[in-house]
């Protein structure tokens, strides 16, 4: 593929074809988002345990909307999206982007907020999963009690690990835990019956460590032992001699330590070497959501190969990802064959377009009618003057791809097509 036919490619991209009156900053990707989601949801069934927690989308402008910087990320610049996995085979079947502050009101409150920020986020995650009966893992964040208690009435078990921040999370007795397992051996397991608010009632489950007491908060699960959950650990006694034990999970914290860092392998796969999302060295804020979501994809195709495919194996990222990008090159999806059974090549000659707003390529002045080819400038990003009224006094890079030359700006190019809708 030459650098030119790329850079068509790119020209040509769009990844919505709404228009709505009001400033959304994230109208390019909302409709690739849903749209991604409902291929997932449409193709893949998860297993019986899942994982949600987040993903970074790597970005620097901190003007693109939803930027945020999250310290302990090892890419901590960037979008954060909500992002949950199957936990037997680590595909990623949904993601929503954390929006924040630069939400349009015009939209409205998202479903589910009456119920609270955290809750609603839980259940618009888990929805494709209703009724089925399913668990999932959840991370410190979502250790929110109406939560858990909301996902168990909508046929959904969750399990949240408790992390004291400023206070305990409401209907959480932490302080009366630690004391009640200040004298106990290290490995000591008990559970609490706890109730929200409005009496609904959740187990918390209480796991002594050397140092603290782990606590899960959940709707499901016993204390049974989980088998091929086999650990120790080693701490020093107060004698000061040092303790080796070794022991069984119990069913909370076994399944917890197993399946926890199922969306941080998905996103180390996806950032590992070479990354769609570094390797495309874009400035234009839709086209990363569209790498992202890409390369999300990848991995789930690699990840779908080595446990679905008869006889597939697991195979290394940078493996996979010479296979495919060799079979992207040599592709001839939509390509007839000729005489000799050869792919026919792609035919490059104009066709008659709608209007439609058209970026122009780099390093591309004014358009040339008589060699019909875009006139080359120094450059990259070349801008000329609104050549749809007098009046206007703009300057734009892009063109309606009914004239090839014809530039014009956001506004003129709404009245030229209404205008042309009215002639027509």
């Amino acid at each position: 593929m030459s650098r030119s036919r790329f850079d068509h490619i790119l020209s040509s991209l769009r990844y919505t074809n709404q228009e709505v009156a009001y400033y959304d900053g994230f109208l390019h990707m909302r409709q690739m988002q849903e749209a991604w989601n409902k291929n997932m949801e449409d193709e893949f069934c998860p297993s019986w345990i899942n994982v949600l927690d987040e993903s970074m989308m790597e970005w620097f402008n901190k003007f693109a909307p939803g930027f945020m910087c999250v310290g302990r990320k090892p890419h901590p610049f960037g979008n954060e999206r909500h992002t949950i996995c199957c936990a037997l085979t680590s595909i990623l079947w949904r993601a929503q982007i954390v929006e924040g502050k630069d939400r349009p009101p015009e939209l409205g409150p998202k479903e589910g907020a009456e119920l609270g920020a955290t809750v609603g986020l839980m259940l618009r995650m888990c929805q494709p999963i209703f009724g089925t009966g399913k668990a999932v893992v959840l991370d410190s964040g979502f250790c929110v009690a109406k939560g858990i208690v909301a996902l168990e009435a909508k046929g959904v078990y969750a399990a949240a690990l408790i992390k004291k921040r400023r206070y305990w999370p409401k209907g959480v007795p932490g302080a009366q835990i630690d004391e009640h397992f200040a004298n106990m051996e290290v490995g000591s397991v008990d559970m609490v019956l706890a109730a929200t608010e409005d009496g609904k009632p959740f187990k918390i489950f209480c796991f002594k460590e050397p140092d603290y007491v782990m606590k899960i908060m959940a709707t499901w699960m016993t204390l049974d032992e989980l088998q091929g959950a086999n650990t120790r650990r080693v701490y020093k006694a107060a004698n000061g001699a040092e303790v080796t034990k070794t022991f069984l999970y119990k069913q909370p914290f076994g399944l917890h330590f197993r399946y926890r860092h199922q969306v941080d392998d998905h996103n180390n796969r996806r950032h590992a070497p070479i990354s769609l999302e570094r390797t495309w060295a874009t400035k234009f804020w839709p086209d990363r959501n569209f790498a992202w979501y890409l390369a999300a994809s990848e991995v789930n195709a690699a990840l779908a190969m080595g446990h679905f495919q008869k006889g597939g194996v697991l195979q290394p990222t940078v493996a996979f990802r010479r296979a495919l990008a060799i079979e992207c090159l040599e592709n001839t999806i939509g390509l007839e064959p000729d005489d000799s059974g050869r792919p026919r090549r792609r035919c490059t000659e104009p066709v008659a377009m709608e209007c439609r707003l058209v970026t122009v390529s780099h390093h591309c002045g004014m358009w040339d009618s008589g060699s019909k080819k875009w006139k080359k400038t120094k450059q990259k990003y070349q801008k000329q003057r609104c050549t749809s009224y007098s009046v206007c006094k703009n300057r734009t890079r892009t063109y309606c791809e009914c004239t090839r030359g014809l530039f014009l700006c956001m506004g003129c190019f709404t009245d030229h097509k209404v205008e042309k809708l009215m002639n027509s």
